[in-house]
């Protein structure tokens, strides 16, 4: 097995059978959720995963998109990151904010709140989520992401009951990162002094 990503077969020898597994090789990852300090709402991203939204009977070559909009295929999720630099951790995420977000968060403002493993039963790789406060005048545009990557990422805010809903709603494709994170937040550790206390 390699450190790149890409698929991997995993060979382990036991006295009677030798099992072979495929895996896929996968860097290490950064998420982050923030919540804008003044109006007090919460900021998501619009991605989409279009294709593992469809039937698997209609995953061939063409996609009748006329039955399954590409509307079907977007998420709601953190702001988020491979590891590929050599960066600290807080370092990718401030990058990752300001490509995907448009924000310019100080990495003294970028706090961790811990770091789990996700893709588990294909990749297993480490993904570390942090908490971040925004403020205008961090704004330095509109974010949208890397276009030279592909990326087509349109950012959301929502009110704090919004965001609160999406725990539950199984209606929104969100990934369980999301909820892990406003699961989080909602559990006490909201820390801005002007945010309501009822929602």
């Amino acid at each position: 097995m390699t450190s790149e990503e890409g698929l991997a077969t995993y060979i382990k020898q036991q006295p009677s059978t030798k099992i072979c597994c495929n895996c896929y090789i996968q860097h290490q990852q950064t998420s982050v959720g923030f919540c804008e300090a003044v109006q007090a709402r919460l900021l998501f991203l619009h991605l989409a995963v279009y294709y593992n939204s469809l039937p698997a009977e209609e995953t061939g070559p063409t996609i009748d998109t006329s039955k399954y909009p590409p509307s079907e295929g977007i998420t709601i999720e953190l702001c988020a990151g491979i590891v590929d630099k050599d960066k600290c951790l807080e370092e990718i995420a401030k990058d990752e904010i300001l490509e995907e977000c448009g924000y310019d968060v100080p990495i003294s403002s970028i706090k961790k709140i811990t770091s789990f493993k996700s893709g588990v039963g294909v990749s297993g790789s480490v993904q570390t989520l942090f908490y971040a406060e925004v403020t205008d005048g961090m704004r330095q545009h509109s974010g949208g992401g890397n276009t030279c990557e592909g990326e087509e990422i349109d950012v959301v805010d929502l009110t704090l009951s919004e965001a609160k809903a999406l725990i539950f709603n199984e209606d929104v494709p969100r990934p369980v990162t999301l909820i892990l994170a406003l699961m989080w937040f909602f559990d006490g550790n909201m820390s801005l002094t002007n945010l309501p206390n009822k929602l």
